[in-house]
């Protein structure tokens, strides 16, 4: 059986615009997230753009992500199922001036929509049996 990877993204291979769609599967990611109980599903959706500059190749990365979440309460620890939705551009580039990151031949897509969804999510959550007036 082949293990799941992820979308590697070959920068020196990208020579002009591309779109993406995919569902990464990113469980393997919250292994020791307490808060995270699982990531049911989620779906990326957007464009690569490459651009040319006397510093170096940039890659702009516009992206639409929809991620189905099931969340740990903050009080009671039970399950909340959240749906997170965004958009989010990053720029890698050959510094960080200018870059949200530095651009290296392979990125690992499914870390940076991980590192997305992470930021993206709430602090916490509570399941509704909690009486939000006592917290």
């Amino acid at each position: 059986m082949l293990k799941y990877i992820g979308m590697i993204i070959d920068s020196k291979r990208i020579s002009e615009n591309l779109d993406i769609n995919y569902n990464p599967d990113l469980r393997s990611y919250i292994e020791d997230i307490i808060d995270f109980l699982d990531i049911l599903e989620t779906k990326v959706t957007g464009k690569i753009k490459k651009e040319y500059s006397k510093d170096g190749d940039i890659l702009t990365l516009d992206l639409h992500i929809e991620s189905s979440l099931i969340l740990a309460c903050a009080i009671t620890m039970l399950e909340v199922p959240y749906f997170l939705e965004f958009d989010t551009t990053l720029v890698f580039g050959p510094n960080l001036e200018n870059s949200d990151y530095i651009l290296t031949r392979e990125i690992n897509l499914d870390e940076i929509v991980f590192a997305q969804i992470y930021m993206e999510k709430p602090y916490s959550v509570l399941h509704p049996s909690v009486d939000k007036e006592n917290y």
